[in-house]
């Protein structure tokens, strides 16, 4: 009877924590019907959220709809896998400044040690004019902004923290808004709410490796510090500001919130387009990180082999283009260097593959110059 009351608890326990953990998790993949506009208040209570998408501001009526086309998903350099279709904007030569927005469950408080991550697919197109912004934002309320992920207002970058940024940071990266579509992923690391408390800290990830473990802050294209305050409870997708004669258009997909690294990457495992991921690696068979990494303009890569045989070792850039071939022939078994000169190259992620005949691994680095 003792051991039934103790498995009773046992299970009451584990009921709760993952009750508890399930809390805080929202997700949202636009998988309503093509043309579906976002001023119909599309989407609802549940899964995270506490009701639909409301409009805040559109200067021009049904600007944002669905469609299973405007997400370049081929483009891109990477195969993602996809729940319906995509939020896109139609394209305005005109300008045009849209906000909307949808509410939580529930707050998500600013409690000293929490962690929250955010994530979202997104693309960028005809924002010729820095003065664009286009993003993701958090708000506590409906007023109150409390950070961003996307293009920030005055650069040509992705950038974290808020929607404005003049000028450069540790939250501007150095990646282009033209390298989309993009896989933005942002760690929220909470301080608390109280008086004197530090201030909380947002890291952020472009297009990081969902199959991999969890990636280290030292490693965030991008990073800030500002205050939640009592936490957030809405979150917005905005943008605006001049544009092209061609049309400012930006796409959504994949919006996803948690409180782990699991939470925002475990049903993706995307990697760059025509490389086949390899689940069962032969023993000995490696590809390091290359250092330094973000580099400058050289950087080294060490990998090991198991057998003697042929192997390839390219590098390709965010859309998948080889830029280089280091190596193409017989190498014998063991650990092996070869370094990467990306004089002629322009700052940005990059990706080296190691490719045999029975397999092949991908990483990615960073050239900033």
């Amino acid at each position: 009877m003792r051991m039934k009351s103790i498995l009773t608890i046992l299970a009451l326990t584990v009921l709760v924590t993952v009750t508890s953990m399930a809390q805080y998790f929202a997700k949202e993949s636009f998988d309503y019907p093509k043309g579906t506009t976002i001023d119909t208040m599309m989407g609802g209570a549940g899964n995270g959220w506490g009701g639909p998408w409301y409009k805040i501001v559109a200067s021009q009526k049904n600007a944002m709809v669905v469609s299973d086309t405007a997400m370049p998903y081929d483009a891109t350099a990477y195969a993602v896998p996809h729940v319906g279709g995509s939020l896109s904007s139609k394209p305005d030569s005109n300008g045009t400044e849209l906000r909307y927005g949808r509410h939580l469950a529930k707050m998500w408080p600013n409690d000293s040690g929490k962690v929250y991550w955010v994530s979202v697919l997104m693309d960028v197109k005809n924002a010729t004019d820095n003065s664009t912004w286009c993003g993701v934002k958090f708000y506590g309320g409906d007023a109150s902004e409390q950070g961003m992920l996307g293009k920030g207002h005055g650069l040509d970058k992705y950038t974290c923290g808020g929607g404005w940024h003049g000028g450069t940071g540790p939250e501007v990266s150095n990646v282009a808004w033209t390298v989309g579509p993009v896989w933005l992923v942002a760690k929220t690391v909470m301080y608390g709410s109280a008086v004197g408390a530090s201030q909380d800290s947002i890291y952020m990830w472009i297009s990081p490796d969902p199959a991999g473990v969890e990636p280290k802050v030292a490693t965030a294209d991008a990073k800030t510090s500002l205050k939640f305050a009592g936490g957030f409870d809405v979150i917005r997708i905005e943008y605006g500001g001049s544009v092209g004669p061609k049309g400012f258009n930006a796409s959504f997909d994949e919006l996803r919130l948690g409180t782990t690294w699991g939470d925002v990457s475990s049903e993706f495992g995307f990697i760059p387009t025509g490389i086949q991921r390899q689940n069962n690696l032969p023993s000995h068979f490696a590809l390091h990180q290359n250092y330094p990494n973000p580099f400058n303009p050289s950087s080294i890569i060490t990998y090991e082999l198991k057998n003697t045989g042929k192997i390839r070792l390219a590098v390709y850039d965010v859309i998948g283009r080889e830029v280089a071939v280091l190596v193409n022939g017989v190498q014998s078994e063991g650990q092996h260097q070869v370094t990467f000169s990306a004089n002629n190259l322009p700052s940005g992620v990059y990706f080296y593959r190691l490719e045999t005949t029975e397999s092949s691994i991908t990483k990615k680095m960073m050239l900033m110059k």
